[in-house]
């Protein structure tokens, strides 16, 4: 064991196992002078100690270092853990998103009459964007938007180390656009859980088959901990179902119905918990059982709702994957007399002030994207599918096992076994597996 002193008067210390990992690394990065390196460990392995470690050792070799991350969420949680500034992999790379009206000539010239009529009558202009979106919804039409990214730009400068958290949610395409623009000099490290599940529809943007250090002895505190100790049995492929945990994993037969008035009774509790499950059916299954608990089924949301963020929403930084609480509902009348549905979302406020945020109430029971794509992309957020999960963690977790489950596990037992790892990982505190 290895004593250190952060900067900040923090002691951490390393096992063995740590400190060849670190060594391993600080050798590729500052003695072979390699561009990149990767840093991969299971849950209860310290790499987020190692991680603050060897931030304090690329600072005392006089480097400059910025912490990423693959979506808000993860950006936010990295944040926490180490008391430092972060951001997302794409505010550097690419800078601003911006939108392009895609208006016809017709309206380009309506608009211009109407803005000499306002000026002639002493009445003020409006902005074009806001007539357009006007008459578009007295037309009961959406407003054609066309999202523009800027080209990727360069990210640090030489002697810049690039970390890279929850490594594992990050593809090859994104992957490859951040290595073209990191500039010769700068460094790239990799942190993440190669036990996790891979991108969607995508690889892996580095190398986690074969890892700079790799950490695979789980901390005597961690060993602890039945959560940990049932996905340390997932991650080395044994049967966990035949194994027996104690508090706080809790195993029993659960009816969709049941798991619905659990979790409504947490909701109304206020506490930090979440179900997650394989498929989508089952998620939308057991969201309308709770919304029919909650007593809010025949309203298509209600203040004080639990909803999933389904799309990342640029304008407010709402990230795909999020769960927020409703605090405020409202039906604006815009001035054709068109209808328009807004919602305010606990801790999104513009100005000091809660932001209004458009929706689509019918896009939200039908569980689909709104047409409108200035509209928030939302969905119930009482249970979440194990991949919207990933990169968030909650005190208390519970993880529906049922029939598609099995069946995984027979046609695709790695991606059974990331999945069911993924899901367990999630909880903080508290495990409940639903058989059913």
């Amino acid at each position: 064991m290895t004593n250190m002193t952060l900067s900040d008067g923090t002691t951490i210390t390393l096992s063995e196992d740590q400190q060849a990992a670190r060594a391993a690394i600080l050798t590729a990065l500052f003695d072979h002078n390699e561009r990149e390196a990767v840093l991969s460990g299971p849950a209860g392995s310290g790499k987020t100690t190692l991680m603050r470690a060897l931030l304090a050792d690329c600072r005392e070799r006089g480097c400059a270092v910025i912490l990423l991350a693959p979506t808000g969420k993860a950006a936010r949680r990295l944040a926490e853990v180490t008391g430092e500034d972060t951001s997302t992999i794409h505010r550097p790379l690419y800078g601003q998103v911006a939108a392009k009206l895609k208006a016809t000539k017709a309206e380009q010239a309506a608009y211009d009459k109407a803005v000499q009529a306002a000026r002639e009558g002493g009445k003020p202009v409006a902005d074009f964007r806001a007539w357009l979106r006007d008459k578009r919804a007295a037309e009961r039409r959406d407003i054609d938007e066309e999202l523009l990214f800027s080209e990727p730009q360069q990210v640090g400068h030489a002697g810049t180390v690039i970390v890279i958290d929850e490594a594992s949610m990050v593809g090859s395409r994104l992957a490859g656009d951040l290595r073209r623009h990191v500039p010769k000099g700068a460094t790239l490290l990799w942190v993440g859980d190669r036990e996790q599940l891979p991108p969607v529809r995508d690889t892996w943007g580095c190398r986690f088959d074969q890892p700079t250090g790799l950490l695979e002895q789980v901390h005597r505190q961690a060993q602890d901990s039945p959560i940990i100790q049932m996905a340390t049995a997932i991650r080395q492929g044994r049967d966990f179902h035949r194994l027996d945990f104690d508090d706080p994993v809790y195993r029993d037969h659960a009816t969709v119905a049941q798991i619905a008035r659990w979790l409504a009774k947490q909701h109304e509790a206020g506490t930090d918990h979440v179900v997650l499950t394989f498929t989508n059916r089952k998620r939308n299954l057991v969201n309308d059982a709770v919304r029919s608990c909650l007593g809010v089924s025949h309203e298509p949301l209600t203040v004080g709702e639990r909803v999933l963020v389904t799309s990342n929403h640029h304008p407010t930084g709402l990230c795909n994957g999020e769960v927020r609480i409703v605090s405020a509902l409202r039906v604006r009348e815009t001035v054709f007399g068109s209808k328009v549905h807004e919602l305010c979302l606990v801790g999104v406020q513009r100005g000091g002030k809660p932001r209004w945020l458009p929706y689509c109430p019918k896009s939200l029971q039908a569980g689909q994207k709104p047409a409108a794509r200035q509209a928030l992309a939302i969905d119930y957020g009482y249970c979440l599918s194990i991949h919207k999960s990933q990169g968030s963690q909650w005190h208390t977790v519970g993880v529906i096992h049922d029939g598609p489950c099995w069946g995984m596990l027979k046609r695709e037992p790695d991606t059974y076994r990331r999945l069911i790892y993924t899901a367990v990982t999630r909880a903080a505190e508290r495990l409940l597996i639903f058989d059913q």
